[in-house]
């Protein structure tokens, strides 16, 4: 029996409709058709009844499916097991990176890495903070741009790399524009522009506020990107890592100050345990500890 339509015997048990199972396959509804059928040949005995409108197990069929799924189960927990394995000895290197990397000098740590692995492959994948935990989970990578995690259900260990701070970024001509750095107090009397909710950058701000018995007037959640034309428009002021604020106002039409009392925090890299890293990723890791806190 191939293992392949065993699998697929499983996914159309938990539909019981052709169709579904074919798009959740990623196959045509002929070719599992096809495969259940050939199946069936192997064991000698129908696993399904079928009519023109619906499907159902036969008792061959029922019997099959315990140990069906037991067989998958196993298979899928194999394959994890060898390509963790087979992934220590490739010489790749996969890392999450926080959308636009230039704001986090990504270069700083990478191009050594880089001019000293000359074999090793390289890859990024661009995300913000939520999506890249996700694909974290998801075992895109095993090394990516992180903050520091707030419990211990983190799925991530954590090395620091960079402390930082806030800052405010306006408008040039902004009527705050002139002072020489900016109260919570008096950013509670402007609109504010705010980073995702619920990404570490926003919880960070918002326990800086609220720890002061001060409510920001949010009118904007979302990408940092996505605010530089409503802070220029003077709509209101934005709230940045220095590194971001640093890069923003190489446009003259934008101007940063910094916040007292200061908001620091730290960011650095997320990774697995070391048990699970490939090779590259050992070695990269390895690499990083020298720029860590």
């Amino acid at each position: 029996m191939e293992v392949r339509y065993i699998r697929e015997f499983v996914v159309l048990c938990e539909c019981m409709n052709y169709s579904q199972a074919a798009e959740k396959l990623y196959i045509s509804q002929s070719v599992l058709s096809k495969h259940i059928k050939a199946l069936e040949k192997d064991i000698g005995a129908p696993l399904f009844e079928r009519t023109t409108r619906t499907i159902r197990l036969t008792e061959v069929g029922s019997f099959l499916l315990s140990y069906a799924k037991r067989i998958t189960a196993l298979v899928s927990e194999a394959e994890t097991g060898l390509d963790i394995i087979s992934r220590r000895y490739r010489h790749s290197l996969t890392i999450g990176v926080m959308h636009n990397p230039k704001m986090y000098n990504l270069s700083k740590y990478i191009t050594p890495y880089t001019l000293g692995s000359a074999d090793a492959s390289f890859n990024m994948i661009e995300s913000d903070e939520a999506g890249l935990i996700e694909l974290f989970g998801k075992k895109q990578f095993n090394i990516f741009t992180a903050f520091e995690p707030q419990d211990a259900s983190c799925p991530y260990l954590y090395m620091p790399l960079v402390r930082t701070r806030i800052e405010a970024l306006m408008s040039s001509d902004h009527p705050l524009a002139q002072k020489d750095s900016l109260s919570l107090r008096d950013l509670s009397e402007v609109p504010i522009l705010m980073p995702s909710r619920g990404s570490s950058m926003s919880r960070i701000i918002l326990s800086a506020f609220y720890s002061s018995g001060i409510s920001p007037n949010i009118i904007y959640e979302g990408s940092s990107l996505g605010c530089s034309d409503f802070v220029k428009e003077g709509i209101g002021i934005s709230l940045h890592a220095t590194e971001y604020c640093r890069l923003a106002t190489e446009d003259p039409a934008l101007t940063s100050l910094t916040v007292n009392p200061p908001i620091e925090f730290t960011y650095g890299v997320g990774y697995r345990d070391p048990d699970q890293l490939t090779t590259a990723e050992a070695e990269y890791l390895e690499h990083m500890k020298t720029f860590a806190l």
